[in-house]
């Protein structure tokens, strides 16, 4: 549903001090302070600023320890080197926001009055607030008040959301779809008290993010929160809080021989939460094929590492799970892309060879069309 005024969506005070950010940090050193700075723009909604050095050897920790020195609501505590989500999930466990936003460290907030999306939130019971993002890929994006977004909010409910994020479908979800991202956890405001109910429900090694991932952590962390939510009301704000520097990205333009080895920790992560009742058999097959063939896709195009990349799938291939959950997966998983249907029939006679290189052509084809 649409609200045309901003006054008929309730607005009151609740968002004084309410918001924790929490920014894992690895080797940041150039972009960690743009990070914070912006951070510190969201207004009086901002309660901190919980910088998590994930075991960097550069400057990271120095810059941030300057801008704590300037500013007490920015704090920094620093580990060992364990992964993106070991650090959100310690910065969970530090922050007090009833509130919590994450940003990574080489991405930044737009300013803006965040108090306003979370009175908006309280008074009309929204358990999510989902906002637009800009990319270094893309174009310009238009950056609204806060205020006046709220005259073209559309709310949906979690369960649907939840079935949109398995499924797929998502570009007539919602007006404007393509201008939000429906995996990642940024650009987003989550309820504290949910987050804390999932390692409740779950425990450490599965929540609020699963630990030993590389990939898609983020997607099943929002599945967590949906299933938390149940019939919630989840909001989609026409706001531009968050861009994504795809350029600086350390996971999107970088393929290693060993990311084939996270399919084997997915695949595990999946399954303890089928088993626990977040979602069903099918459900849980949709979500392994879709990233099993997000990581091929990936993996032909690993440039002067295709070799290796080759080997380690050969490897991994070798595992009867890996073939058994990619003939077992539903066709419909496969959506729109075209090319991955070929891809899927040779992977799953296990002609692995053939389907590198028939889909790397195809796949190179798309790219020249397009261009």
């Amino acid at each position: 549903m649409a609200y045309k005024d901003p006054e008929t969506f309730g607005i009151g005070s609740s968002g004084f001090n309410a918001i924790s950010v929490i920014i894992p940090a690895y080797q940041a050193e150039e972009t960690i302070e743009r990070s914070v700075t912006s951070a510190l723009s969201i207004g009086p909604a901002l309660r901190e600023i919980v910088v998590v050095d994930d075991g960097s050897t550069d400057d990271t920790s120095v810059i941030v320890a300057r801008l704590a020195n300037c500013d007490d609501r920015v704090r920094l505590i620093r580990q060992q080197n364990k992964g993106r989500s070991a650090a959100r999930n310690v910065g969970l466990a530090a922050a007090h926001g009833s509130w919590i936003m994450f940003l990574d460290a080489d991405d930044y907030l737009f300013p803006g009055d965040y108090e306003v999306l979370i009175d908006a939130a309280v008074i009309n019971d929204l358990g999510l607030i989902i906002c637009q993002h800009s990319s270094s890929d893309a174009g310009k994006t238009e950056v609204r008040d806060t205020r006046t977004s709220l005259s073209d909010i559309s709310v949906v409910s979690a369960d649907s959301l939840k079935r949109v994020m398995v499924d797929g479908g998502w570009s007539g979800f919602v007006k404007d779809a393509e201008r939000y991202e429906f995996n990642a956890a940024w650009s987003r405001l989550y309820r504290h008290d949910l987050i804390s109910e999932a390692v409740n429900r779950l425990g450490t090694n599965f929540a609020p993010f699963p630990l030993g991932l590389r990939f898609s952590e983020d997607r099943l962390f929002n599945l967590e929160y949906l299933w938390l939510l149940e019939n919630g009301r989840v909001a989609f704000l026409p706001f531009c809080a968050y861009h994504w520097d795809v350029d600086r990205s350390a996971t999107c333009g970088v393929v290693r021989p060993q990311d084939v080895d996270s399919l084997v920790r997915y695949a595990a992560v999946v399954e303890v939460m089928r088993d626990r009742g977040l979602f069903g058999e099918r459900e849980a097959r949709l979500l392994l094929a879709r990233e099993f063939m997000g990581q091929f896709n990936r993996a032909t195009k690993s440039g002067s590492l295709l070799s290796e990349v080759q080997e380690a799938w050969f490897r991994a291939f070798d595992a009867v799970w890996l073939r058994e959950h990619l003939v077992e997966c539903p066709r419909d998983s496969l959506g729109m892309h075209s090319e991955w249907r070929l891809a899927w029939e040779l992977l799953s006679k296990g002609k692995l060879h053939a389907a590198f290189v028939i889909y790397g052509a195809l796949a190179r084809v798309r790219v020249a069309i397009k261009h």
